[in-house]
């Protein structure tokens, strides 16, 4: 299918909502919650998704790529300013932490891991939170703007935490609206059959005097 840039923020939407890396890669439950993933995006009327769970899967691995890849360009970069941050930006920054964070295979490793991916989460924030900096500081001098209050370092696991919900929020809201649309839908459909079946009621009736009127004439 073609993505558009709505089909790529409603499926980042969608799996920070799940959240498949809270299990172990490979593992069924992380399999079923990408299943899951799959099942919403189908049902969605706008935009129409035609995915299974491996599409999702390898287009959520390009758009990080894509995204690590603008990353390392903006920090070899000097003297440009980077552009801010868009939503599907940040909703990629934090499948990168969870992905990062996502619990490893060997017990064995789970305590080193657990901290090499801690630390590698926050080392992602921080360059959400550089980038953001790096471009209000580009701004033109004399120029009259409010300058943007940089997070602290301290502040960016909040900062996470709060898009998180955000995006919790707005998928619950879609939800909602999709609920309501299949329940008028279904209320058209019955009050469809309904008249349907009193049409077929009346024609049954018509038909009955009918045949009476008949008798009535062939006794006569």
């Amino acid at each position: 299918m073609y993505w558009t840039e709505q089909h790529n923020i409603i499926l980042c939407r969608e799996v920070v909502f799940q959240n498949p890396y809270v299990y172990k890669k490979g593992t069924p439950q992380r399999s079923e919650t990408w299943k899951k993933i799959v099942d919403v995006l189908n049902k969605c009327d706008s935009p129409q998704f035609n995915v299974d769970h491996r599409a999702i899967r390898d287009h959520i691995n390009v758009l990080v790529n894509k995204y690590k890849k603008k990353i390392r360009a903006e920090e070899r970069a000097s003297g440009i300013s980077p552009d801010e941050p868009s939503e599907l930006d940040d909703l990629i920054q934090q499948i990168i932490a969870l992905e990062e964070s996502s619990p490893t295979d060997t017990c064995s490793k789970d305590k080193a891991d657990k901290g090499k991916a801690e630390d590698a989460r926050m080392k992602a924030m921080e360059r959400l939170s550089q980038s953001k900096k790096r471009a209000s500081e580009g701004a033109k001098e004399g120029e009259d703007k409010p300058k943007r209050t940089r997070r602290k370092t301290g502040d960016a696991m909040e900062f996470l935490k709060e898009r998180a919900q955000k995006s919790a929020e707005i998928r619950e809201k879609e939800l909602e609206l999709e609920k309501g649309r299949q329940e008028q839908q279904l209320q058209v459909q019955q009050q469809q059959a309904d008249m349907l079946k009193l049409m077929h009621q009346q024609q049954l009736q018509n038909q009955q005097q009918l045949q009476q009127f008949q008798q009535q004439q062939q006794q006569f």
